[in-house]
């Protein structure tokens, strides 16, 4: 989000803590909380959610709706990065991404390459030393952006995206958690959705 730095901590586990920070992720100095985090941890999973959306057509598309959107996306995942470089012990970089960046959206043209970028950097260049993952998601049916989207809700359903359970979608992100830590072969992007498949077909078919 693009509001005031703030910063909560969460114990999920005797043995897990969770610090979730609000910040304008794209400015690099509203970074400089998660620093002093990592510098106090020997492991670490760095979880980019950022993201920001400025539906158009592709012919209405400009540079300013491109940037708003890239932003969190693309200078976040710089920012994130740098913070990591920065951090000595192995830390493990999951990142937030679209269903979009696969099947394509109609009037997303500039979110679905900001999470290409982000899934290009997971696959082919992550971080030295540490883990990468990107994570493609459908939309949520409890939070994130779709759900107080109406539009873009009947447009997801209309191409024929589900929405995803929140407390599913929590257990595949523990499932990605767990694989990952057991496997070093393990595929570093992964597309997560509930599909109608026959929507599917007819908007491939166009």
């Amino acid at each position: 989000g693009r509001s005031q730095t703030s910063m909560k901590k969460y114990h999920i586990q005797s043995w897990t803590l969770v610090h979730a920070i609000r910040a304008d992720i794209s400015v690099t100095e509203s970074m400089a909380s998660s620093s002093g985090i990592l510098r106090q941890s020997e492991r670490t999973v760095l979880m980019h959610l950022g993201g920001a959306l400025k539906d158009l057509i592709l012919a209405k598309q400009d540079l300013k709706s491109v940037r708003t959107v890239a932003a969190p996306k693309v200078q976040g995942l710089k920012n994130i990065l740098s913070l990591v470089d920065s951090h000595s012990a192995p830390a493990m970089l999951m990142n937030f991404s679209s269903v979009s960046s696969s099947l394509g959206s109609v009037g997303q043209a500039n979110y679905a390459a900001a999470n290409g970028f982000i899934d290009k950097i997971a696959v082919c260049h992550p971080p030295a030393g540490h883990m990468a993952l990107s994570m493609q998601w459908g939309p949520w049916g409890d939070v994130g952006m779709a759900v107080n989207n109406p539009a873009l809700s009947r447009k997801m359903e209309m191409n024929g995206l589900r929405f995803l359970p929140l407390q599913k979608g929590l257990s595949v992100v523990c499932t990605a958690f767990s694989l990952k830590a057991l496997s070093t072969r393990w595929n570093p992007l992964i597309t997560v959705s509930e599909l109608d498949l026959e929507k599917i077909r007819v908007q491939f078919s166009k």
